[in-house]
């Protein structure tokens, strides 16, 4: 049967890592990174909410012209063609 290997000894041997000006600052500075990834995602969705609801708006204004063309067409086009006709008569 194999033995088990200890590594208790060696571990006891390595050195652990030591809190040194330079450590802090990398901790300091990885936090940061941490935080202007959160800051730029949040901005990021903001961005794509903002267009998106321009969009909507830009849509429903077009729509919305549309909708009044429309009734425009619908409620002048009969009256323009009695003019016409009756310009014709006379």
């Amino acid at each position: 049967m194999k033995k088990k290997f200890d590594f208790s000894a060696e571990m006891n041997d390595t050195e652990s890592i030591k809190i040194t000006p330079k450590n802090e600052y990398l901790e300091e500075e990885k936090r940061l990174l941490d935080v202007n990834a959160k800051e730029l995602a949040n901005l990021n969705d903001n961005v794509h909410y903002m267009i998106t609801n321009l969009v909507n708006l830009k849509l429903t204004q077009v729509l919305s012209t549309q909708f009044i063309y429309n009734q425009f067409i619908t409620i002048f086009t009969p009256l323009i063609k009695e003019q016409h006709r009756n310009k014709t008569i006379d």
